[in-house]
């Protein structure tokens, strides 16, 4: 084997010394690279802002919330309403009734203003489809018998109902429920049993009352704007005959 020269020794040395120095060099940016993937990673400003807001949120309780949203409900309401009494004057009359006529009108169609009633009772029904023109000339002959004869009556099939004015009216036309209470008006202690014969839509009814409960009618000052703009209706009406 062929001896090195001090020359060759100190060039392998410093080679040496190198590869020594380049493999401490990687180490030492590798543990900083490792360290780095260690630090927390703080979150971004907006995600955080989002988390804040949840929270808050979350913290508020029930009863602020409903205030909130029944505040939002009164203000359409009222811009709702505004809106419809400003296109009800721009189509009618741009003049407000006087409090004279406000109040006669009200008082000719309070029954219109009327709340939902309640009503229970046991129906005979006599159709149209069935009987055409002739039903209401049925129920008064099947009147007659069971008022003669009130056996008679279980050979008709009765229909147990317990329906709202909307509900009546719905089912058997505008203003069949107005036609119930004028039919009991008066009569709230002693509710009718197969009375006269009710007409409506669709045929001939025999009524047997077992409950009624009218609905009130508002105050005006309650439904002010609204009357107002029936008034503007009604009013311009007369005027265009």
């Amino acid at each position: 084997m062929k001896k090195l020269s001090s020359q060759q020794l100190c060039i392998l040395l410093i080679a040496i010394l190198a590869a020594g120095a380049y493999w401490q060099l990687n180490q030492f940016q590798l543990s900083n690279k490792n360290r780095d993937t260690e630090y927390i990673k703080l979150p971004d400003s907006h995600q955080l802002q989002q988390r804040i807001d949840r929270q808050m949120q979350d913290k508020q309780s029930p009863m602020d919330r409903q205030i909130g949203a029944d505040i939002e409900q009164v203000v359409d309401q009222q811009a709702m309403q505004a809106k419809l009494s400003g296109l009800t004057k721009n189509i009618t009359l741009s003049r407000d009734p006087t409090e004279t006529e406000l109040r006669a009108f009200f008082e000719q169609y309070q029954e219109q203003y009327r709340e939902v009633s309640q009503f229970r009772f046991k129906q005979l029904l006599f159709s149209k489809e069935k009987y055409g023109g002739q039903a209401a000339g049925k129920a008064t002959k099947v009147l007659e018998t069971i008022t003669a004869d009130p056996n008679s009556l279980q050979s008709h099939r009765e229909e147990q109902l317990h329906l709202s004015s909307l509900q009546l009216d719905n089912l058997y036309g505008q203003g069949y429920s107005e036609k119930l209470l004028q039919l009991v008006a008066g009569n709230r202690q002693h509710l009718p049993c197969w009375s006269q014969p009710i007409t409506s839509k669709i045929g001939a009814h025999l009524l047997c009352f077992e409950a009624v409960s009218p609905g009130a009618i508002p105050k005006l000052e309650s439904i002010k704007s609204l009357v107002i703009n029936d008034w503007r209706y009604a009013a311009a009406e007369k005027l265009s005959k």
